[in-house]
């Protein structure tokens, strides 16, 4: 199967388990989940089902083929207007590599845990937004954007440390990474 297909919960059973095991779970509520790119809602419906806990799943999704309740949009604009405090969790759960929304996440008043799912294409060239804070030369970014594919996993730990965040949990399969962190863990950033 080619990298570039869409494939929606491979690794199923990965996702559940990273979710389960490091859910900040509260104690007199339900876990409220930002699901950013929520489609029809498996994975934390696993979650629950699995863990037997309460999930308020809040999803995010621009698909038109949802029928149930999701806020319609770009994830990134959303992120930017919600108030991101309210919730414990943040997944970004995502094809590609949701770079721009781990910015906005990371630079806001969220204080949780973000889940990620970051999936190198068939060609594994990184966003632009990797690309640009890491201080790669223009020239790899316009013309050769995959020559740092081979290294893309490297590169994205590194440019999550430079946002800040000093610990990852993870797995990866191939080109597919999943992986958490916690955001009140992130040390500030230090000015460029």
């Amino acid at each position: 199967m080619p990298a570039t297909k869409k494939t929606d919960n491979h690794h199923l059973a990965d996702k559940v388990m990273m979710r389960i095991k490091n859910s900040p779970w509260p104690n007199n509520r339900p876990l409220k989940v930002l699901d950013c790119f929520g489609g029809k809602g498996a994975v934390w419906s696993s979650v629950k089902k699995i863990s037997g806990k309460s999930v308020e799943r809040t999803p995010i999704d621009k698909r038109i083929d949802l029928m149930q309740f999701h806020i319609h949009g770009d994830n990134s604009r959303i992120l930017t207007e919600l108030d991101l405090s309210d919730y414990d969790v943040i997944d970004l759960d995502a094809y590609g590599i949701p770079a721009d929304q781990i910015d906005i996440v990371i630079n806001s008043n969220f204080n949780g845990v973000v889940f990620v799912t970051a999936i190198q294409t068939i060609h594994g060239a990184l966003p632009h937004k990797i690309i640009d804070d890491l201080k790669f030369p223009e020239s790899i970014k316009e013309s050769a954007p995959s020559l740092v594919a081979r290294r893309g996993w490297d590169y994205l730990k590194e440019w999550l440390f430079f946002m800040g965040v000093k610990k990852i949990i993870h797995r990866s399969k191939n080109r597919k990474h999943y992986f958490c962190f916690t955001v009140n863990d992130a040390a500030a950033r230090e000015a460029d």
